[in-house]
């Protein structure tokens, strides 16, 4: 709570604070799963000095959760950060609820608003979204400062 009312207001912060909060949000998701639900989580590569826009990875881990807990089958959400230097590739991937999604076509302005984000702090990134086999797929891949 600290990092969202104080650091996210920074225009750039540590890539390595970052990360931390990432991990620790998705802690805190991790407990709310009902037993049917895997997560996987993984971080890879190097933690170079980098300074990344504060929470612009958050809102495509969020929806992970949003949108992935399924209650009535089992499930997992996988998410992925991939480091490699001066890059930073996440990709996610998590099942498809009918119902939310429906919700979202009308609600749904975080991912707009995540675009204009990076399409100002990251003019050259790259996001790719795809429905396969049942599950909502996300890459983005930004070039760290």
């Amino acid at each position: 709570m600290r990092y969202m009312m104080g650091d996210s207001h920074q225009e750039k912060v540590p890539l390595k604070t970052e990360l931390e909060q990432i991990t620790n949000y998705i802690g805190l998701q991790q407990l709310r799963l009902p037993p049917n639900m895997a997560l996987n989580y993984t971080i890879e590569g190097e933690f170079p000095e980098s300074w990344i826009t504060p929470m612009i990875l958050l809102t495509f881990i969020e929806n992970c959760f949003k949108h992935g807990i399924l209650t009535s089958r089992p499930g997992t959400i996988t998410i992925q950060i991939n480091l490699d230097p001066p890059y930073l590739e996440l990709n996610t991937a998590n099942a498809l609820s009918v119902e939310k999604l429906q919700v979202d076509a009308i609600e749904g302005i975080g991912m707009d608003n995540a675009r204009r984000r990076l399409e100002h702090d990251y003019p050259e990134y790259r996001l790719t979204t795809r429905e396969e086999d049942g599950q909502y797929i996300l890459n983005l891949r930004i070039k760290l400062s």
